[in-house]
């Protein structure tokens, strides 16, 4: 029953992460658009790390797939992500939802005893 249950909670968040990279990509291309995909990505990681800490690796699973997915290109050339400032600070933010997967991603019992370092012998 708890795989069930983590299962669910990647399915779902990575779904929220979907969404979200979805948005992040379209609206990246003016400042305002920039700072509200980034900001909300960051908010919502910060969020399920208290929810549910392995759901912020399903998030960020789903977000960088959308951020490569429009980084490939299409056949004519165009690009979702075009190669100048704004698309490297986004590309720059995808490499910050990795990091931040990876040290928010653990179960709390994990983070408790990583943080336990130097505590009473």
């Amino acid at each position: 029953m708890r795989l069930l249950g983590l299962l669910l909670t990647l399915l779902v968040s990575a779904l929220l992460g979907l969404a979200v990279g979805v948005a992040a990509v379209f609206l990246h291309r003016s400042a305002a658009g920039l700072v509200l995909g980034l900001g909300t990505t960051v908010l919502t990681m910060r969020a399920l790390r208290h929810w549910a800490p392995p759901a912020v690796v399903g998030f960020a699973v789903g977000w960088l797939a959308v951020l490569l997915a429009a980084l490939g290109g299409r056949e004519e050339g165009d690009l979702a992500v075009a190669t100048d400032t704004v698309g490297w600070v986004l590309v720059g933010g995808g490499g910050v939802v990795l990091v931040t997967a990876i040290l928010w991603g653990g179960t709390p019992r994990e983070r408790s005893r990583a943080g336990s370092v130097g505590g009473p012998a």
